[in-house]
């Protein structure tokens, strides 16, 4: 039995769903109110990451499931910036504590997980995304990262999550990337150069905002065209930003580009495996998920009790002998 029979999901179409673990956990630990178990071990970014994870199965459901995470350490963009992220700030001892807990909770419920030294969630998920593609597999991306938006084609497509993890997720394509940023998916890494990103540290061009950066994208169609068109932006303020940090933008590029990251295998390597009800029911029942175990069917029935009848007639126990000739088994305790 593997995740959609335990949901009683049985049309199961060959699409690829690619999560993003730590922006899914991130979000989930800043949205609910703390919720601890009887221990008083913070659990809610977890419960939060499984409730949006089971709605993502219920609502895309797809052959091929994986979740990517974040390794600790340099990645190769510390290569071009030393300064990369240097900025963000240490996570929360809460949500840290409860990081350990979700691979064991993937294992146990057959959903793949990975990660690559040197690179981050994005990149895991836009490689496999982009190998989905070459191989005519449609992909969908969960994540609520604006920079992933530069890998929507006509086969790829973004799940973006609501405030909370119970709201609806919302399928983005190429007309709805347009529609909330402003630009074309082949414009967003141009776009994101220019506003820059405080939270991991990407420079930009100081002064040149969401807004500004767009009418820039719109007027001229590309970084390039932007940063040799200075003589002929109205705006002396941003024309003169551009003339002084043109290498910032063109570094900042770089860095919000997504990398080919190194995996040893494809999406067809990512198939939902055979849930472990045992070690499921284990995890769940430390979580003190109760909702979950009894939606998932793992909770454990009461033995129900014996019910006893006294045969005290030739009637009654001729009843009791139709009953045994009709059934296809029955057990005879002599004491």
């Amino acid at each position: 039995m593997n995740i959609y029979d335990a949901l009683g999901i049985k049309d199961v179409p060959e699409r690829i769903l690619l999560i993003d673990g730590h922006s899914a956990l991130f979000r989930s630990f800043y949205a609910l109110p703390a919720l601890a178990t009887s221990k008083g071990e913070p659990v809610h970014a977890i419960y939060g990451f499984l409730r949006t994870l089971l709605m993502a199965l219920r609502e895309y459901p797809s052959r091929y499931v994986a979740v990517a995470f974040d390794v600790e350490g340099k990645t190769v963009r510390h290569e071009t910036f030393a300064e990369y992220k240097a900025t963000r700030k240490p996570m929360p001892d809460a949500l840290a504590q409860q990081l350990p807990k979700v691979k064991p909770l993937l294992s146990a419920l057959g959903i793949p997980y990975l990660e690559c030294p040197g690179y981050e969630a994005d990149d895991i998920m836009a490689t496999l995304a982009k190998r989905a593609e070459a191989e005519g597999i449609p992909a969908l991306l969960l994540t609520g990262d604006k920079d992933m938006a530069q890998l929507v084609s006509e086969k790829i497509h973004l799940l973006r999550p609501g405030r909370k993890p119970t709201d609806r997720l919302v399928l983005v394509d190429r007309s709805g990337v347009e529609e909330l940023f402003g630009v074309k998916p082949e414009q967003i890494v141009d776009l994101l150069a220019l506003e820059g990103d405080s939270i991991d540290n990407v420079p930009g061009v100081p002064g040149v905002g969401e807004k500004t950066a767009v009418e820039l994208l719109k007027a001229y169609g590309s970084l390039e065209g932007i940063l040799n068109a200075p003589p002929h932006i109205r705006n002396n303020r941003v024309a003169q930003a551009l003339l002084e940090h043109r290498d910032s933008a063109l570094l900042s590029r770089e860095l919000v580009k997504l990398r080919e990251a190194p995996l040893p295998l494809g999406p067809k390597d990512c198939s939902v495996r055979e849930i472990d009800p045992e070690e499921l029911r284990r995890v769940l029942e430390e979580l003190e998920f109760k909702s979950i175990l009894a939606e998932l069917k793992l909770a454990e029935k009461k033995a129900q009790e014996p019910r006893y009848e006294l045969v005290l007639t030739e009637g009654a126990f001729a009843k009791v002998l139709e009953k045994i000739s009709s059934a296809e088994e029955f057990a005879l305790d002599l004491e």
